[in-house]
């Protein structure tokens, strides 16, 4: 009888434990279908973004402006980013995550539709602003949302994966792009990404499911939040100053790679859309790798000083290449570039001094680096343009920014030092009263 009733116990338990587990599975099944929606949203933002700079050279045909007023069109896509970046925080907390989610995608349809059959180039230019919008928010709505679905602890991998998607979307534009507008017009791409917005709005509106927090920005959105005393912290504005001079070499670079190849290199333009598509690629891949790195190495200052020295050294050698090095060129750009975006990105939640500026956090450093995406393509197309086409002459800047992203990440590395050695200063005298 005893026997009997210890199976019967041990058979109980072992049911017990096999529901628990199908259910845990459904659980991590279920926030990763969750998570791939909400990366096909952000991967349509990143192609609607990424489908001017493989025909420049047609929009500019098109509407009879220069390449200096193309680029305009990638550096107003983050014109609502720099304005709603901050404010966006609180926006959230009001709206909620879904509800941002759903606005945001159905603004980057309603956009790409308008620049679809814009009848001048001004209203291309409106057209893309609305567009940019869903840039604005999607980084901190993708950040919050990852923080629904995952433990701090969990949030590396995601976190990498989920900011790949500004480098898979060059990869796919600068491979297709060029050769659809050639086979029917230039605003084919607008069309297409109108269609890629409205699937992604249908998933995000059947898929997406956000738990109650516990912390973070919908936690507390009753609790006032000084927009003062976020801007006080001093680590917040030094990861964003980092961010926003890694946006602007890398968008040099997402936006001006086949320019560079084409006209300094005088490389065939179809070979120059191919090289530009590797560097894509290769950020791609290293987002994803930097993730793994970030939650191994759990040095994730020394990582982003580190990088911003190989950094510095690839954008000095830019006009330096033989043929033979251009992919590598842009291999080293892509990994250097895609280890400190996504460092930054998981220390902006964690240096917010309490729960209700996480989101304020992530929008300071989100401001920055909508900021240096920005300014960098006209800045650098109008120093090349001031001196008759030499492109060499406007490296010099580059390399500025790098290096002062040195200093700024060493000044980041040994501030973060003082903070930890102060607290365990504390630590111990509390400990010895």
């Amino acid at each position: 009888m005893i026997k009997a009733n210890n199976f019967l116990g041990l058979n109980l338990l072992f049911s017990f434990a096999l529901a628990v587990k199908e259910r845990v599975d459904n659980k991590m099944k279920n926030r990763w279908l969750q998570f791939f929606v909400l990366y096909f949203s952000a991967l349509a933002i990143g192609l609607n973004q990424f489908k001017v700079p493989p025909i420049m050279g047609n929009i500019a045909q098109a509407f009879q402006v220069d390449i200096t007023s193309v680029a305009w069109l990638m550096s107003v896509f983050t014109v609502a980013g720099i304005i709603l970046s901050i404010p966006s925080a609180k926006l959230l907390g009001k709206i909620g995550p879904k509800k941002m989610g759903i606005i945001l995608i159905l603004l980057l349809a309603v956009g790409s539709l308008i620049g679809a059959i814009a009848p001048n180039f001004t209203i291309l230019l409106i057209s893309r602003i609305i567009e940019g919008i869903s840039f604005a928010w999607i980084m901190l709505l993708g950040m919050v949302l990852i923080s629904c679905w995952f433990k701090p602890e969990e949030m590396g991998i995601p976190t990498g994966i989920f900011v790949t998607f500004p480098a898979l979307a060059p990869f796919i534009t600068y491979r297709f792009g060029a050769q659809i507008a050639a086979n029917t017009a230039w605003n084919s791409l607008w069309y297409i990404g109108a269609g890629i917005a409205a699937i992604a709005l249908l998933l995000f509106i059947i898929t997406i499911k956000v738990p109650k927090m516990e912390s973070g920005p919908q936690a507390v959105a009753g609790e006032p939040i000084s927009f003062i005393e976020a801007f006080k912290n001093g680590k917040s504005l030094i990861l964003g100053i980092m961010q926003g001079m890694v946006a602007f070499v890398l968008y040099n670079y997402l936006t001006l790679y086949p320019q560079i190849f084409t006209n300094f290199y005088n490389v065939d333009p179809l070979k120059a859309n191919s090289y530009s598509s590797i560097f894509g690629l290769f950020a791609l891949v290293m987002c994803i790798l930097s993730g793994v790195i970030i939650s191994k190495a759990k040095k994730t200052n020394m990582i982003i000083f580190i990088s911003f020295i190989g950094l510095a050294i690839s954008v000095a050698l830019t006009f330096k290449l033989t043929p033979g090095l251009y992919i590598v060129h842009t291999l080293l750009i892509a990994i250097f570039a895609s280890l400190i975006i996504p460092s930054v990105m998981t220390l902006a939640p964690i240096v917010a001094k309490k729960p209700s500026l996480i989101g304020y956090s992530v929008g300071i450093v989100n401001f920055f680096y909508y900021i240096g995406a920005f300014i960098s393509p006209p800045i650098i197309t109008n120093i090349v343009a001031a001196n008759n086409g030499n492109w060499p002459s406007a490296n010099l800047l580059l390399v500025g920014v790098t290096v002062c992203g040195i200093l700024v990440s060493l000044i980041y590395f040994v501030v973060n030092k003082k903070k930890v050695y102060q607290a365990r200063i504390d630590d111990s005298e509390i400990k010895t009263s």
